[in-house]
């Protein structure tokens, strides 16, 4: 599937941006702002992953954007610059490391609502790939592990 151009969605990313400092601000978490050109580039860029998620599954989650404002925040603010190649060329520790912390911010917010489908969805999907990925350097093993045991409770996978 190709990706629509940066025209075509900055207004529905521009709103998507919005509401996830508004959430964030809501919860009290501060990030790294993060444009609308930063992150379509980001989410459209290449992956050293084979992640299959799309920019509208992305949008279309409140939980997702807030996801990748958190990340891309993390990865700004340790100097990484943010395009289409960045999660090809960041060192791997920090890209699984802003990973890492936004994904504790997105369960969090999912908590916070209550959603409890989604926050088993994706603690069952941090402990699959917590065993099967083949790309986390071992370093940041010990960091994926203690994210799971935070949400242990939730995984009935």
């Amino acid at each position: 599937m190709v990706d629509p151009g940066f025209g075509e969605v900055e207004g529905s990313i521009l709103e998507a941006l919005e509401e996830a400092y508004l959430v964030l601000g809501g919860i009290g978490v501060e990030v790294v702002e993060v444009t609308a050109e930063e992150f379509y580039d980001y989410l459209t860029g290449e992956t050293f992953t084979g992640d299959i998620t799309t920019l509208s599954d992305i949008l279309g989650s409140v939980y997702y954007v807030v996801h990748e404002v958190v990340e891309i925040g993390e990865l700004k603010g340790a100097g990484v610059r943010i395009d289409g190649r960045t999660e090809v060329t960041a060192p791997r520790e920090l890209i699984y490391a802003a990973h890492f912390r936004a994904y504790g911010v997105e369960l969090e917010v999912a908590l916070g609502r209550g959603d409890m489908v989604w926050v088993r969805t994706r603690i069952d999907n941090h402990y699959r790939n917590l065993v099967g990925d083949e790309f986390m350097p071992e370093s940041m093993r010990g960091e994926a592990e203690a994210l799971y045991e935070r949400y242990r409770a939730f995984h009935v996978g």
